[in-house]
């Protein structure tokens, strides 16, 4: 399965908007250029953009606890997870090299500029868009 995985750190009102209109920009598909916009204007704190070759389902269930204070949004194959990152505990740990990257930028988002922002939200935007044995883009 391939799949952007897409994390950024964001606070203030561009992370309360998103936060308050998170569903209708995921059913639009507006998530990734709203968030792209505030990379541009200097509004996010962190982010990284990769594409991942296997389903990590699970992997987003074991690192982003605690499960009480995670929201969740779906939209036909994306989804975006919304965490205060002060709050986000990472206990488990990763069990392939697919893991280890995740576990890595969270570990990231963590510490950089914790003291800048400390109430920032962690944003992750997953998309799925095809098998992992699909012919590569040209």
């Amino acid at each position: 399965m391939k799949q952007r995985i897409f994390i950024t750190v964001v606070a203030g009102t561009p992370a309360e908007h998103l936060l308050d209109h998170a569903q209708r920009m995921l059913s639009e598909g507006s998530v990734l250029d709203y968030l792209q916009s505030l990379i541009a204007s200097n509004n996010v704190l962190f982010y990284s953009d990769h594409l991942d070759l296997r389903s990590m389902g699970d992997s987003f269930d074991r690192f982003l606890r605690p499960k009480s204070r995670l929201r969740y949004f779906e939209a036909g194959s994306a989804e975006l997870y919304a965490i205060r990152r002060d709050l986000l505990h990472l206990r488990a740990l990763p069990r392939d090299d697919e893991e280890r990257i995740f576990h890595a930028l969270l570990q990231s988002v963590k510490s950089i500029y914790k003291q800048a922002a400390p109430e920032a939200f962690l944003f992750i935007l997953r998309q799925i868009f095809g098998a992992s044995g699909d012919a590569p883009l040209v």
